[in-house]
């Protein structure tokens, strides 16, 4: 599915990001309304979809931490900082 994506929609990509989700919208209902799946028995993703049953909120609840524990924020890069040093973490 992600080699098709890919294929499908960004070569080459487009100019910028809502140009590019214009690009991902009609193959995202092609993939879920139109192409049946194998591992569907052949349906498509739409016929087999059940939503959720619990709703979930709109705004997620700040997580709470037990006292004592460092709190460090991951930067975009995937770095904290730690001890003065900037530590890869993810």
């Amino acid at each position: 599915m992600h080699k098709t994506l890919k294929a499908e929609t960004t070569q080459p990509p487009a100019a910028n990001l809502a140009a590019q989700q214009l690009r991902f919208d009609p193959f995202r209902a092609e993939f879920n309304h139109e192409r049946p799946h194998e591992a569907l028995s052949q349906a498509v993703p739409a016929a087999v979809y059940t939503p959720a049953r619990r709703a979930y909120p709109a705004r997620l609840e700040e997580p709470a931490y037990p006292c004592g524990c460092e709190l460090r924020r991951v930067r975009n890069r995937g770095t904290i900082k730690w001890q003065g040093e900037r530590l890869f973490i993810a």
